[in-house]
């Protein structure tokens, strides 16, 4: 609200004029932050999708009177309001326990404050709000200017809130259900502005699995299949690494075979290291057969060679290296 969008609501720019509020809210009713791929499509894991929490939104602020701006960009999820202001030359972050009444401020958990230097009228900057990892930034014009990390009381807090309600019996019978989806809003005042740019960006989010027990997910030669929940992702049982022992993830939680349903490993690497220094245990990968380093990107999305038939061929324009 309060905000030019253009006719068709699709303006490159969006401006707002006056001193008075404008403010921008995600719909979850149109669409909703969750781990889906369109590459996914074809796979039954297209039809089990988790939302996400792990969130970047950015923008670049073009505004009349800067040190008269406020921003105050609220992100509730995890049982919690998570709070990105600035206002002038003031960054605020702020935790609140999150309630529900809508409007009602909950207890606040902790909060940081700093000041940081305020770009110059006459040209857009750069603005992003990043919850990755318990942890809340800003940044302007790609400088972090503030941060502060958050805890929970307890694991099964961290549980219970992760999961926006469920209670621990609920997800003893499916850790895979999915939390509500996160909910963004954003409000400015203070002055005159135009936004551009903006985006919402997600994180990839490792999805819990069950492990599959055929002799194409768990090889027989390898010895018995386990069973249960895939490894790193079973709240009852929290995954561990020793010293040297390294968790394979791949970049596409939904269908990627990374370490996490892997099972156990190849009598070759105990022929080769022997028993013992946690070599042969499963799911993990020992540091002497890490051989390298990922360096390029060689097989993109595919695309169509002409528009109507099938999408076979790599998107050459997207090979590069990884830097």
């Amino acid at each position: 609200t309060g905000f030019d969008l253009g006719a068709r609501g699709n303006a490159r720019a969006w401006r707002h004029d006056g001193a008075g509020p404008a403010r921008l809210t995600w719909r979850n009713d149109v669409i909703q932050i969750l781990d889906f791929a369109p590459y996914n499509e074809w796979s039954a894991c297209s039809r089990e999708r988790y939302c996400v929490s792990d969130i970047r939104l950015s923008m670049a602020i073009d505004a009349d009177d800067p040190r008269k701006l406020a921003t105050s960009y609220t992100l509730k999820t995890r049982g919690r309001n998570l709070v990105f202001k600035l206002d002038g030359t003031k960054a605020t972050l702020r935790v609140e326990r999150a309630t529900d009444t809508a409007g009602e401020q909950g207890a606040m958990l902790c909060e940081a404050s700093d000041q940081f230097e305020l770009p110059s009228s006459g040209s857009p900057f750069d603005v992003e709000f990043w919850h990755v990892d318990q942890q809340l930034s800003i940044w302007v014009n790609d400088r972090k200017v503030i941060e502060l990390d958050y805890v929970f009381d307890s694991i099964e807090d961290r549980l219970l809130s992760s999961y926006n309600g469920y209670v621990l019996e609920d997800l003893a019978r499916d850790p895979r259900r999915s939390a509500p989806p996160p909910s963004l809003d954003v409000q400015f005042s203070g002055t005159s502005l135009t936004l551009h740019r903006v985006r919402v960006d997600r994180d990839l989010y490792y999805r819990p699995e069950k492990l599959r027990e055929d002799e194409l997910s768990q090889f027989d030669e390898n010895g018995p299949a386990i069973s249960g929940m895939a490894f790193g992702t079973d709240f009852q049982k929290p995954a561990q690494l020793l010293a040297d022992q390294f968790m394979m993830c791949g970049d596409n939680s939904a269908a990627s075979k990374d370490s996490r349903l892997w099972g156990r490993p190849s009598p070759l690497v105990e022929s080769v290291f022997g028993k013992g220094h946690g070599y042969d245990a499963p799911f993990v990968v020992p540091r002497p057969l890490l051989l390298g380093k990922a360096w390029c990107v060689y097989f993109p999305a595919p695309v169509s060679p002409v528009a109507g038939l099938p999408k076979i061929m790599p998107d050459f324009g997207e090979l590069r290296f990884i830097r």
